[in-house]
């Protein structure tokens, strides 16, 4: 919702008030002008077509993009089937909404089998995850607690960590749920230390895989490559294009090169752009 108080522009005023015709794009002094400076950038990450397209509504629930009744209801139903006409789905599937559904007749927890059994209670309150938690001399033993509400628990843990240490909860976490499906499924158990270090693996691997892919596209030098550039048939071009982005600015670099049958340049585009949300964005863009 917008904050930002009527200034420059009418309160009448459409969003093409905002884009710069001739060069297809957002007019930044006038959108500076209008929107406070979080409401302005978040305004410029959002992409505006350069086609002059008209703007149109697309149901993605259905193959025709049409809206119709007929879909509506049966997405409805869907979600009734899956969710047993529930009212919320804070705990997901677990064995007490399980019971509830008369689907089995176990309701506890299967691990320690004391309570029922909520995702809060699998990933936090649960004795044998508790053990996990203390396992290492972590942040999250002062805030063990027995609430059963994990959306609750999250919260409060959102509020009281650093991202880093979230980062590495959350795999923790995941790993605690998968222990538990193993235990269900395989009758396998893993011990705190090996769910721990499991979940420090994982999240080693995705750093690595992180900073590898924003090494890869911020415009650092590229890594060895064995594709080599084929030309195209007599008589025809080969476009060639490939973007760049750089997370901390926001910012992109287009480039694209048109080549004969001989291999000789007959075009090349350098382009910039800013305000760019993520790398998705930016070959878009540029495609």
């Amino acid at each position: 919702m917008v904050q930002s108080p009527v200034s420059t522009l009418g309160r009448e005023a459409t969003v093409a008030k905002l884009i710069d015709e001739d060069i297809g794009c957002w007019n930044y002094d006038l959108v500076r002008e209008t929107f406070n400076k979080e409401e302005a950038a978040i305004t410029y990450t959002i992409h505006v077509s350069r086609m002059s397209l008209e703007d149109k509504l697309y149901w993605g629930l259905a193959k025709n993009g049409l809206f119709s009744i007929k879909s509506a209801y049966y997405i409805t139903m869907e979600i009734k089937r899956q969710y047993g006409g529930e009212q919320s789905t804070r705990n997901g599937v677990n064995q007490c909404n399980l019971l509830r559904r008369k689907i089995t007749k176990f309701g506890l927890c299967p691990i320690c089998e004391q309570l029922e059994e909520t995702s809060g209670y699998v990933l936090w309150s649960c004795v044998a995850t508790s053990d996990v938690w203390f396992e290492k001399m972590s942040k999250a033993q002062k805030l063990i607690c027995r609430e059963e509400d994990f959306l609750d628990t999250w919260t409060k843990l959102s509020q009281k960590l650093q991202k880093s240490d979230l980062e590495g909860m959350v795999l923790i976490f995941r790993k605690v749920w998968q222990r538990r499906n193993n235990w269900i499924f395989k009758s396998s158990f893993q011990s705190p230390t090996e769910v721990i270090d499991a979940a420090m693996t994982n999240r080693e691997e995705y750093i690595l895989a992180k900073g590898a892919n924003r090494y890869e596209i911020s415009g650092s030098p590229p890594m060895n490559r064995s594709f080599m550039w084929q030309a195209p048939t007599q008589f025809s071009y080969k476009v060639n294009w490939d973007a760049g982005f750089e997370e901390s600015t926001l910012k992109m670099g287009t480039g694209i090169i048109i080549r004969n049958c001989a291999g000789d340049v007959i075009a090349a585009l350098c382009m910039p752009g800013k305000a760019i949300k993520d790398v998705v964005v930016a070959e878009a863009n540029a495609l």
